[in-house]
């Protein structure tokens, strides 16, 4: 679900939830400035955004 909101798969994180049933994997996702095509159109090279 995240992948289809555009963030990307950062790493993850062994055994580090524990529920009731055991620990659990944890997926650590990101979407950073300049990640998208769009992105770099809509920014300079500061990451400000142009008029």
């Amino acid at each position: 679900m995240a992948e289809k909101a555009g963030f990307r798969l950062e790493g993850t994180v062994r055994h580090a939830l524990l529920h009731a049933d055991g620990r659990h994997d944890q997926h650590l996702h990101a979407r950073v400035r300049g990640d998208d095509q769009n992105d770099r159109h809509d920014r300079d090279d500061r990451g400000n955004e142009r008029p």
